[in-house]
C-alpha cells in the first residue's frame, strides 16, 4: 500500500512539472523582428520609420526632354530630342536602346560621362538626389548614329533640371561640349544648327561663347585674257581666277533666331531653366 501511494505521488509531481513548462512557453511573445520579417526591416538598417507599412515605398519615374541639334550626314542641321529619365536606384547611368534608336558613338558616350559628373556635382541638391536614382538617356531621332561631343552641354543641363525637379524653358535649343570643370567647349556647324532650330519653330539657341559669329566663304570669279598675233592669226588666251574671301557672319542676324553665348554650365543652366 505504501509503494502504491509513493508511485502515485511521483506521477502527480511529474505531471505538474510538465503542465507548468507548457504554460510558460505558450506565454512567450513573438520577437518584433519576426513580425516584420517580410518587410526587410530590422534595428540595424532602420533609424526612423513614420507611417510606414510593408512595401510602402512608392515607385516613381520622372523625365525631361532636351532639344539638341546635330549636323546630319547630308550637311544640314537636324533637331535631336534627348530624353532623360530618373528611376529609383543608386546613382548608375544607362543608355536606353530600341530598334528605332540611333547608335551612340564612343566619343558621344565619353561626352555624356563628363556631362553626368558635372550635373551630379552641380550643387548640394543634385549631389544628394543623384545618389537615390538611376539615370536613363535615350535619343529620339531619324538619324542612324549620334557622334561627336556637342550633346554634352544639353545632357548636363538636362540632368541638372531633372535632379532639381525643374522644367526646361520652352522654345530653346542647345549645343556645346562640356568639360569636367564645367566649362563649355566649342562645336561645329552652328549656323546650320541654328537654321534647323528656326525651321522647327524654336526662338532661342544656346551655344558656346565665341561662336555667335561664324566665318563663311564667299567667292568671286575673274577672267583675264591676253591676245597674241602669230603670222597674222589672232590667238586669245584666257585665264579664270577664283578669289575666296572669308566673311564674318552673325548667326543671330543671318538666321533670325535669338542666340545666347555661354562659357560654363552655370550660365547655360540659368538660360535653359524655366523661370
Amino acid at each position: 500500500m505504501d509503494k502504491t501511494i509513493i508511485t502515485m505521488l511521483v506521477i502527480i509531481i511529474f505531471l505538474s512539472f510538465l503542465l507548468g513548462y507548457s504554460s510558460t512557453t505558450s506565454k512567450k511573445s513573438i520577437p518584433q523582428s519576426q513580425s516584420n520579417q517580410n518587410c526587410g526591416l530590422n534595428a540595424s538598417n532602420v533609424k526612423v520609420v513614420i507611417n510606414s507599412t510593408c512595401n510602402s515605398t512608392p515607385y516613381f519615374s520622372n523625365s525631361i526632354t532636351i532639344p539638341l541639334v546635330a549636323v546630319s550626314s547630308a550637311g544640314g542641321g537636324e533637331v535631336v530630342n534627348l530624353t532623360i529619365t530618373e528611376k529609383p536606384g543608386s546613382g548608375k547611368t544607362f543608355f536606353e536602346f530600341s530598334l528605332s534608336s540611333p547608335l551612340i558613338a564612343n566619343e558621344t558616350q565619353n561626352s555624356f560621362s563628363r556631362a553626368v559628373e558635372v550635373a551630379k556635382n552641380f550643387d548640394a541638391q543634385t549631389m544628394l538626389n543623384s545618389q537615390k536614382v538611376d539615370l536613363y538617356y535615350s535619343f529620339d531621332s531619324n538619324v542612324s548614329e549620334v557622334d561627336g561631343y556637342s550633346a554634352g552641354l544639353g545632357a548636363a543641363v538636362g540632368t541638372i533640371l531633372l535632379l532639381k525637379n525643374e522644367s526646361l524653358k520652352t522654345g530653346v535649343g542647345v549645343t556645346g561640349g562640356v568639360e569636367l570643370n564645367g566649362s563649355v567647349t566649342p562645336v561645329g556647324g552652328v549656323l546650320d544648327k541654328a537654321q534647323a532650330l528656326k525651321n522647327a519653330g524654336f526662338t532661342e539657341f544656346v551655344i558656346p561663347a565665341g561662336e555667335g559669329v561664324v566665318n563663311t566663304t564667299e567667292n568671286s570669279t575673274t577672267q583675264n585674257c591676253t591676245q597674241t598675233i602669230v603670222n597674222g592669226q589672232v590667238f586669245n588666251e584666257c585665264f579664270t581666277q577664283t578669289i575666296y574671301t572669308i566673311v564674318p557672319e552673325s548667326v543671330e542676324k543671318t538666321v533670325g533666331i535669338n542666340v545666347v553665348e555661354v562659357s560654363d554650365v552655370k550660365q547655360a543652366y540659368a538660360q535653359l531653366a524655366s523661370q
